[in-house]
């Protein structure tokens, strides 16, 4: 049966306002739940994002830190790579500009693979920086390939 608003008792009226907002907070609860439970699923099934290069299958890259500085590189090419050139240039930084530390280049030819090691005398608690370039050479076509690591030496 239909009851007028005017006719309607405080009580009932505190009665609706609690069911109102019991509404809405179960409603926010649902959507911060939603909102929390979606990316860490998306992230779970998401498989890893690999470059996708002609003449290269795979590239590792370190810089670190035992007893001495190093930046390392290793490369192996797909079938039919003729030659390799690694190139490998380390930097330290200072203030807003960077300080040139060393270099190291290996060229490898009728080599599918190849790596080099860039080795220097870091400064503890100072902030490095190894910059990567390879050119892989398969059927007359180069492919530069570039990579960049920072490091703090701890």
């Amino acid at each position: 049966m239909y009851t007028p608003l005017d006719k309607i008792s405080r009580k009932e009226v505190k009665k609706m306002k609690r069911c109102c907002k019991m509404l809405a907070m179960m409603m926010a609860i649902v959507t911060m739940l939603l909102c929390m439970v979606m990316p860490a699923h998306a992230a779970a099934v998401e498989p890893d994002v690999m470059p996708l290069w002609t003449n290269t299958n795979q590239i590792t890259v370190t810089l670190g830190f035992p007893d001495y500085g190093y930046a390392e590189a290793s490369i192996v090419g797909k079938v039919g790579v003729t030659k390799i050139v690694i190139d490998t240039y380390v930097h330290r930084q200072s203030g807003s500009s960077w300080i040139y530390v060393n270099e190291a280049h290996q060229t490898f030819t009728n080599s599918m693979a190849g790596g080099l090691s860039c080795q220097f005398t870091p400064i503890k608690g100072a902030y490095y920086r190894a910059e990567y370039t390879f050119t892989v050479t398969r059927n007359g076509v180069d492919e530069v390939i570039t990579k960049t690591q920072y490091r703090t030496c701890e």
